[in-house]
């Protein structure tokens, strides 16, 4: 989306750079990326905040890393709030709890961590692809009933001939998690989620989680 030149020069200091990262604040919370070049001297919206003016004892993509991680996301989970419309605030970023280590070892973690976001992006498109194929692979064979051999079944109810209909609800159970209230949380490394995605973090891993892992654990 393009604006004015005049309404540019007004909105400067929400210009991003190249260099810059950013976070969203509303909306879905606590998305963190850099800014791609070809967005450089993008305007950004009220749903982000750019982070820039960072210190030179951290490489700008390390925090990317750092923030994007659990420790990162469940902070900003907490501190993003528990209402219906949660918004993180400037000063409650700024209260995020960051790692110092060597510029050195950042560096060399930014390093790696980039090569694995590289192989990521690229099975991502080919997982898009292979999920597209899938679908137009089911709407052929089971919503227009293209499937092989069709020519010879007969078609009954809109389903094939000894096919049957049945609700949801006869052929699985729906469990509830075990709500874990921010008053009974320990700030630390271990996601808490909520239906809405993570929505703190805790010290260790919950007794109702554990059971789970072991009975997983178990079974494999």
């Amino acid at each position: 989306m393009y604006i004015e030149q005049h309404v540019h020069d007004t909105v400067s200091r929400y210009i991003i750079g190249k260099d810059d990262a950013y976070i969203s604040i509303a909306g879905t919370i606590g998305r963190v990326s850099m800014v791609p070049s070809d967005f450089d001297g993008a305007n950004l919206t009220e749903n982000a905040a750019k982070i820039c003016e960072i210190a030179p004892a951290f490489n700008p993509q390390f925090l990317m890393y750092f923030l994007k991680s659990y420790a990162g996301q469940g902070q900003i989970a907490a501190k993003a709030g528990g209402t219906s419309q949660p918004k993180l605030a400037l000063y409650r970023i700024e209260e995020i709890e960051v790692p110092r280590i060597d510029r050195f070892v950042q560096n060399k973690i930014v390093e790696i961590a980039s090569k694995y976001d590289y192989l990521i992006e690229n099975n991502r498109r080919r997982i898009q692809l292979l999920e597209e194929s899938a679908r137009l692979l089911y709407q052929e064979w089971f919503v227009h009933l293209r499937f092989p051999g069709y020519e010879h079944i007969k078609i009954a109810d809109g389903v094939p001939d000894g096919w049957s209909k049945n609700k949801l609800g006869q052929i699985l159970t729906f469990n509830y998690g075990k709500a874990l209230k921010a008053d009974n949380r320990i700030s630390g490394l271990y996601p808490v989620y909520g239906s809405s995605g993570i929505v703190g973090n805790h010290e260790k891993i919950t007794a109702l989680a554990n059971h789970q892992r072991r009975a997983f654990t178990d079974s494999a």
